[in-house]
């Protein structure tokens, strides 16, 4: 696979909006980071649609598992220390992609 076109040589003014964000909150943005997450799309088949990302820490090592939409309520019900840790935005639209434990 050849390695993509991404980040901000290539989306440029994408990125230089999100740095003037960041510069505005520079508390919250010590907490985010921007991730692109088409790797998981494209070789996993992830549809964020239909699937969120279901992250937890399992002897050192990050383990993500994605599960159906319909089943993130049991998620969130089964561990009461689960949170969202990553969203999309589309148009005025935030919703939840990653769920961490």
């Amino acid at each position: 696979m050849a390695r993509p076109e991404i980040g901000p040589t290539h989306d440029t003014a994408f990125f230089k909006d999100m740095e003037a964000v960041f510069d505005q909150h520079p508390e919250a943005a010590r907490n985010y980071a921007i991730r692109y997450f088409g790797q998981d799309v494209q070789s996993l088949k992830v549809d964020f649609d239909r699937q969120v990302a279901v992250t937890n820490l399992k002897n050192g090592q990050l383990v993500t598992r994605f599960v159906d939409r319909a089943d993130e309520e049991k998620t969130l019900e089964a561990t009461p220390t689960t949170f969202c840790c990553e969203w999309t935005i589309t148009g005025s639209t935030m919703r939840c992609t990653k769920f961490c434990q």
